[in-house]
């Protein structure tokens, strides 16, 4: 079916690979530090390749609010992560928008920033007004939430 009036980008998976083990790597490492510090979730690790995304000014590239977390799968999402790729002045628009606490925080765009939060969390990535937004989106599973 026809989703772009929800989401609108270029995705492209990569796996783990000899290429791709080192940033693979460096990232687990990351988040394992961040859920020990703030979330402290019962976690399995990458189960699924990481999605690297570009959102295009001339699509009004967009990805409208929605969550990353299905209950329904043997090891839930249940931290996602967003690597900004994109120095800011490359594009407007494009805000990563996470819905949590009852209040709306937008995301610093700093290039090489992770930004990581509960699956569970509505978010947005607001459509790119002029220029490319790049991307690299992982998830960390885990064994389901009790």
């Amino acid at each position: 079916g026809d989703i772009s009036h929800i989401r609108k980008s270029q995705i492209a998976r990569f796996g783990y690979t000899q290429e791709t083990a080192p940033f693979y790597d460096k990232l687990a490492v990351i988040l394992r530090h961040l859920n020990a510090q703030f979330y402290r979730f019962d976690l399995h690790g990458f189960i699924e390749d990481f999605q690297y995304a570009v959102y295009l000014e001339e699509d009004g590239g967009h990805y409208d609010w929605h969550i990353d977390s299905a209950a329904d799968t043997v090891a839930p999402r249940k931290l996602s992560a967003v690597l900004q790729l994109s120095d800011p002045t490359d594009y407007d628009g494009g805000d990563l928008q996470v819905y949590a606490g009852g209040e709306m925080g937008v995301i610093n765009r700093k290039r090489g920033l992770l930004t990581a939060f509960p699956s569970f969390r509505m978010h947005r990535v607001t459509p790119v007004e002029r220029g490319v937004r790049k991307t690299i989106s992982v998830w960390v599973s885990g064994p389901a939430f009790r």
